[in-house]
């Protein structure tokens, strides 16, 4: 051990590898089991030092991780130290960060939101806040064009519940007409799977993907994305990711929204994440983002840190994300890139689920909290106004949303 650093409110203890590198352990702890019959025995000295068993591996079933929070007053390496002198156990490791390689898929260098070397800390800082979340246990719901369920950096992570909303079965979103590209676009921002070596790496990229597929050619859209959100709801949806809307306030569309926020998440509510809206040179935000302030409605920037001309700004915007230039899933198992605040929508909701790990009962307005005050505060223009949260700019919000810092400043949930 060679110091300790305070960020905000959480002490950190670093440490020097053999190369006399400066290392930090993050909240988890891998422990490998005698045999099988030990599991019983694992879970009651987790509960009683304070952590939870978060997932057993599938490759080494011997093998499980354990979380823990960066603020007791005992920190990961004396935990797994104190584990390992039980001698209960073949080994108790902590985890430490690892920051130089993102993970092994071949095209997400080209991924500048999740980290962006060209413009230094303009990303959502993405590979540290991996460290301690990757969004295992959380569904979220991506109400769009749906999602193509056969695609190569997907399918391990799709729900198996899906819902087509003009239909009584079950959707079917690849289509020859291209409309599902902007579904499976926004789903790979989310949750594409990582270290798979294939295409890309999602924000949360262990999340549930739930595909709630909507025609927006339809004349009853309204009473489609209503039934979108509500099927989401009863169907245990976590979060609810909606890159669309209108001008124009739409009654249904209000009333499944605020039951959402009323009865989601048994009675905690759903989170709700919104593009802010697209237009000429920063249009107001637009519906369903600017219908309740318990809704997140989200700004694009662009790589240079910079708002988007074209995102909608005022009043109800709330936090912004990466949104100009996009590189994610598309139609046919391909790659592509496209621009808006639909592609900044889909970040935020990622990162909520990466809070959602480690604290599934967080509740909607801590969720705001925590991630306003953890924003970067980047681009040209002062943050000058004072808010409920703290500074705010009408074009960029809180500021850039900060994945790690966010998952720092999660309170984690102990089982």
């Amino acid at each position: 051990m060679i110091s300790t650093t305070i960020k905000g409110s959480v002490i950190h203890t670093c440490y020097k590898n053999e190369a006399g590198e400066e290392i930090t352990p993050t909240s988890y702890i891998y422990v490998e089991l005698k045999s099988e019959s030990d599991y019983n025995t694992l879970k009651t000295i987790a509960q009683n030092i304070g952590c939870r068993i978060i997932k057993q591996n599938k490759f080494m079933p011997l093998w499980y991780t354990l979380c823990t929070s960066l603020t007791i007053d005992k920190d990961p390496v004396e935990i797994a130290n104190q584990i390992m002198e039980t001698k209960l156990f073949t080994c108790a490791c902590p985890a430490f960060e690892i920051k130089p390689l993102i993970s092994y898929d071949p095209l997400v260098l080209n991924q500048w939101g999740l980290y962006n070397p060209e413009y230094e800390d303009i990303d959502v800082s993405a590979s540290e806040a991996w460290n301690y979340a990757t969004g295992w246990g959380i569904t979220v719901a991506v109400i769009d064009t749906g999602i193509e369920l056969t695609h190569e950096d997907l399918y391990d992570n799709l729900s198996p519940n899906s819902y087509d909303t003009s239909s009584s079965s079950s959707p079917s979103v690849v289509s020859d007409n291209g409309t599902s590209s902007h579904g499976t676009h926004c789903a790979g921002i989310i949750g594409a799977s990582r270290n798979n070596n294939k295409g890309i790496a999602g924000i949360a990229p262990d999340v549930s993907l739930m595909s709630i597929s909507v025609d927006f050619s339809s004349p009853d859209i309204e009473a489609q994305l209503a039934d979108g959100i509500n099927w989401a709801c009863e169907n245990y949806a976590d979060i609810l990711s909606c890159s669309w809307g209108g001008y124009i306030k739409s009654p249904i569309i209000e009333q499944a929204i605020d039951n959402a926020l009323e009865n989601g998440r048994c009675g905690m509510g759903c989170l709700i994440v919104c593009g802010a809206g697209n237009g000429w040179v920063g249009p107001p935000v637009i519906f369903p983002a600017n219908y309740n302030e318990d809704v997140f409605a989200v700004g694009n920037i662009d790589r240079n840190g910079i708002w988007n001309l074209s995102s909608a700004n005022g009043e109800e915007l709330f936090i912004s994300a990466p949104g100009t230039d996009i590189l994610s899933t598309m139609v046919d198992n391909s790659y592509g890139e496209m621009s808006g605040t639909s592609m900044a929508c889909p970040y935020v909701s990622g990162v909520v689920a990466l809070m959602l790990e480690l604290n599934p009962e967080l509740s909607i307005s801590e969720v705001h909290e925590i991630i306003a005050r953890s924003a970067k505060k980047i681009g040209h223009l002062p943050y000058s106004t004072n808010k409920k949260y703290g500074s705010w700019n009408e074009c960029y919000g809180y500021g850039l949303i900060d994945a790690c810092e966010a998952v720092k400043n999660t309170p984690v949930k102990y089982y």
